[in-house]
């Protein structure tokens, strides 16, 4: 597991130059994202493990103003896994021009 982390986060880094943001009106964005948790208590016999996977598609409604529904798996080990399906509406802020890759949101 730990290889294939390391081995996806190389992957990005080394796609850094070959990625440009697009936030011009009409453009389009796919997100993945995965967490993975354990905790164990120290008075419980077993871990507890969290797992949750969100996929969302962002649609620019106007430069820079982005409309992006969103669905996230989540399953926990003690518990029946779970949907949630949410909306977010995020703006991004082209930093230094256009040639500049860094596009904080908020």
């Amino acid at each position: 597991m730990k290889n294939l982390f390391l081995f996806l986060l190389i992957f990005i880094f080394l796609q850094e130059d070959f990625l440009f943001s697009q936030i011009k009106r009409g453009n389009k964005e796919l997100s993945v994202a995965a967490s993975y948790m354990s905790r164990k208590f120290e008075e419980a016999e077993e871990a507890w493990t969290a797992l949750n996977l969100s996929l969302s598609f962002g649609y620019f409604l106007i430069n820079g103003l982005e409309i992006e529904p969103e669905l996230i798996y989540s399953n926990y080990k003690e518990e029946n896994p779970g949907w949630i399906l949410s909306g977010n509406i995020v703006y991004n802020i082209q930093a230094d021009g256009e040639s500049n890759n860094l596009v904080p949101f908020f």
